[in-house]
């Protein structure tokens, strides 16, 4: 007799949720099917002397339990997309606040670490071809956080090394990138991120400013994120149903160096250059969290389906 209660607690700690909490959350309608299903199994499994159709009932529904459950099952793949889905859109939410705070960008590149890891070790192995893209957006997402928290923390040093103010001279407030946030969650481009930086930058005005500790930290990152930049906009192209044209790649390619000229320029406060250059980093690991936590949503929707097509047999059988 397969022992249910000792399964799901396995379940969910391996990936987070239980097989009842998961399906009434991810597909209510088969949540009661499943039960009783497995309550059915239970009593056929209990039968002393059972029927020749009893047999062939508790060979189907022992077959569907045993492709629902273990380290791989359909199961442990549903739960494993419900986590990602749900604690990827947690972490999109946070990522605006902890972007002014360089002591809690940590904790979103451990987070990401560790999503990156629950999908290498508990989705198909050996792995299938449909997960390659949410795991390179994990690993793109656990990196973008880390070049953020690594520039927050160094802008922060080098803050207090030079004496900058901070607070009220602040370029992009929470507010700000909250909103810009929202917008990007929606399907803002990453022209249209650049059009916020640049124009929150030049609103600044000019200043005859030389070199600092905060000069050459935008200078060591200007050219990354430029490269960073330009790989978010390819990678978005097939989501938007669009092929860009020459046209709109010469554009973008102009509009980046722009942006890449604007980073390393004397002409504007190293202070005001380096929160762009921090905002920009905020939003491309915000870009990268939604993204995966997009494709982990429509994925979830294909692993619960396997759950309910069989359950739909096995009722149709019975």
């Amino acid at each position: 007799m397969l022992e249910f209660e000792k399964l799901d607690a396995a379940l969910e700690a391996a990936v987070g949720i239980a097989p009842d909490a998961l399906l009434r959350q991810a597909a209510p309608r088969w949540a009661d099917h499943f039960l009783l299903a497995r309550e059915r199994m239970s009593e056929l499994s209990e039968a002393a002397h059972p029927s020749s159709a009893e047999l062939l009932e508790r060979d189907r529904l022992g077959s569907f339990f045993g492709c629902a459950y273990g380290d791989h099952g359909f199961l442990a793949r549903a739960g494993t997309l419900h986590t990602l889905s749900t604690r990827l859109s947690a972490l999109a939410d946070s990522i605006p606040a902890l972007a002014a705070e360089p002591s809690g960008l940590g904790a979103v590149r451990r987070e990401a670490a560790i999503l990156g890891a629950l999908a290498e070790h508990r989705l198909s192995q050996p792995p299938h071809p449909d997960d390659v893209p949410l795991r390179k957006a994990l690993g793109a997402l656990h990196a973008s956080a880390g070049e953020l928290a690594e520039f927050a923390l160094a802008a922060a040093q080098g803050n207090r090394s030079i004496g900058i103010a901070q607070g009220a001279t602040r370029l992009y407030g929470l507010a700000d990138l909250v909103n810009v946030a929202s917008d990007f969650k929606e399907g803002l481009s990453v022209t249209g991120v650049l059009a916020f930086v640049l124009g929150r930058l030049a609103d600044r005005g000019f200043t005859g400013e030389g070199r600092s500790l905060l000069h050459e930290l935008c200078e060591s990152h200007a050219g990354r994120l430029r490269d960073a930049l330009w790989d978010l906009a390819q990678q978005g192209a097939p989501q938007r149903g669009s092929v860009p044209t020459l046209r709109e790649l010469r554009e973008l390619d102009l509009a980046l160096e722009g942006l890449k000229a604007e980073l390393v320029s004397t002409r504007r406060a190293a202070q005001h250059r380096a929160e762009a250059v921090g905002a920009l980093y905020a939003l491309l690991a915000l870009a990268h969290a939604v993204g995966a936590q997009n494709l982990a949503a429509n994925m979830l929707d294909g692993a619960v389906l396997l759950i309910a097509e069989g359950l739909a047999a096995e009722a149709k059988k019975a």
